[in-house]
C-alpha cells in the first residue's frame, strides 16, 4: 500500500504499468481498488478504448429519403436503401423509385475499412 500511496504520476515506465497492472488483480480488495484508481488517473481513457476495441459493425443500414438537385439545377426526388455487410464485403443499393431495383458492388478491404470509419 505504500508504494501504491507514493507511486509516480508521471509517463509510466513498462515495467511500472506492468506492476501496477498486477496490483490491480491483488487478493486484498484494497490493494487492488487503490491499484485501479491510480490507474484510471494515469490511463483516464483505458477502459472506453478496452469497450471500443470490441466494438465491430458487422452489417450497416441506411435509408435516403429526400430531394435533391442534379447538376442542372432539376430538383429529383430520391428514395434509397443502402445494406452494407462487411463479411461479404457487398454494398447494395435498392433504389425504390425504379420499381426496387437493386445494385450490388464488392469493395476491397481497404475500401471497406475506409467506408465503415
Amino acid at each position: 500500500m505504500s508504494r501504491l500511496m507514493d507511486f509516480p504520476m508521471r509517463r509510466l515506465s513498462e515495467n511500472e504499468k506492468k506492476w501496477l497492472k498486477t496490483k490491480m488483480k491483488d487478493d486484498c480488495p484494497e490493494v487492488a481498488d487503490t491499484a485501479r484508481e491510480i490507474y484510471n488517473v494515469c490511463f483516464p481513457y483505458a477502459e472506453r478504448n478496452a469497450i471500443k476495441k470490441q466494438l465491430v459493425i458487422n452489417t450497416l443500414s441506411f435509408g435516403v429519403h429526400t430531394e435533391v438537385y442534379d447538376e442542372y439545377g432539376n430538383m429529383e426526388l430520391v428514395d434509397r436503401h443502402f445494406t452494407i455487410d462487411r463479411k461479404s464485403r457487398v454494398l447494395t443499393m435498392t433504389d425504390f423509385q425504379t420499381e426496387g431495383v437493386e445494385q450490388s458492388v464488392t469493395l476491397e478491404g481497404g475500401q471497406m475499412a475506409k467506408l465503415l470509419r
